[in-house]
Formats: structure tokens, C-alpha cells, sequence
């Protein structure tokens, strides 16, 4: 089991591959490499971050580059994939979703609250000697880095001001977990 502060951070990583997908998936990404566009999915890097977390997330991350126009439209409509049609995308959008995400999350921190300062020490002392641990934490602290960012580009994309987002995104998977739930349904356009 370990000590509770250890097992919130543990069992937080399985809550932020679903954080990311619903902040990723819905809308495309537009890639520009020399004259040529395209748009990878997201899909394999989400599904990857189960697994392996940022370092599945971080490629993806580094080559994707949104184009939206000055006034924070977006540039190419039809370059947008995942419309709010697909199964997957209704899920992603789901503020049912979105409610269990921050559930989870308030779950997670109970439990790595649960310990109080002994487990805080306990984990420091873990910290120290196991690789796991040091894995897990900058692994946490890097997806909880990058959420701002990406908390920010998906408010822009629904037509929202992406300050308040960003900002609330700075709390470490909770905040990005609340902007899911707070965040206005991605708008579809006719094809």
C-alpha cells in the first residue's frame, strides 16, 4: 500500500491521462512543418500516457502548434477534426465526465491528505531513496506544468477568454479537472 501521500500522488497519475484527453482529443491540433500541414491525433499520445505519462504527452506537445487568427478564431475550420459527433468527443465534452474527474481528484487528494505530517514525512523519506517516487513526482509536476497552456488554447478554441482558465489551471490537476467542468461545449460547424 505505502504511506497515503504516496498512493494520492500514485493513484492522481491514472486521473490525468483522462485530463488531458478531454483538453486534447475534442479538437485537432495543427502541425506545421515547411509548407505542409497536418493534424496528428492525439489519441496514441493520450492513450500512451496511461502508461508512460508526460513522456508519452511531451512529443506530442512539443510539434503541436495551434493557428487560430488574431482575434482568437480559429484560422482553418475545416483543418479542426474531432467535432463534438463522435461517441469519444461526446464523452470528452460530458460534464458528467468532467464532474467525476474533479470527484476523483478530491478522492486522490483526501487520500494523500490522509497521513497528515507523518505521511509527509514518510513520503519525503521515499523521495529520497526510491526512483519510483522521483519518477512519479516529476512526472506529476511536468503534465501539471504543461495544463495551463493547454487549458488556455482549449478556451480560446470555444471562443473563451483564456485567462481565467490559465490561472485556474496553476492548482496541479485540480484546477484543469474544474475548468472541464466549467468550460462552455465545443462548437460544431456544418461540413
Amino acid at each position: 500500500q505505502g504511506p497515503p501521500t504516496f498512493s494520492g500522488l500514485f493513484n492522481v497519475m491514472g486521473v490525468w491521462p483522462a485530463v488531458y484527453a478531454s483538453l486534447l482529443i475534442p479538437s485537432a491540433r495543427i502541425v506545421q512543418t515547411d509548407d505542409k500541414r497536418f493534424a496528428p491525433p492525439a489519441t496514441p499520445f493520450v492513450a500512451a500516457s496511461v502508461a508512460f505519462g508526460a513522456f508519452a504527452l511531451l512529443p506530442y506537445l512539443a510539434i503541436t502548434k495551434f493557428r487560430e487568427a488574431a482575434d482568437g478564431a480559429v484560422a482553418d475550420e475545416a483543418a479542426w477534426e474531432g467535432r463534438t459527433g463522435g461517441f469519444v468527443a461526446k464523452i470528452l465534452e460530458s460534464k458528467i465526465q468532467a464532474a467525476l474527474l474533479v470527484g476523483a481528484v478530491a478522492a486522490c487528494a483526501y487520500q494523500a491528505s490522509s497521513g497528515g505530517l507523518a505521511g509527509v514525512e514518510e513520503f519525503k523519506a521515499m523521495f529520497a531513496t526510491s526512483k519510483l517516487v522521483n519518477v512519479t513526482s516529476c512526472d506529476c509536476a511536468t503534465l501539471s506544468l504543461c495544463a495551463p497552456f493547454w487549458a488556455a488554447s482549449d478556451a480560446r478554441r470555444r471562443g473563451v477568454d483564456a485567462n481565467w482558465p490559465f490561472l485556474l489551471s496553476l492548482l496541479p490537476i485540480m484546477g484543469p479537472a474544474v475548468y472541464l467542468l466549467l468550460r462552455p461545449q465545443l462548437e460544431t460547424t456544418a461540413e
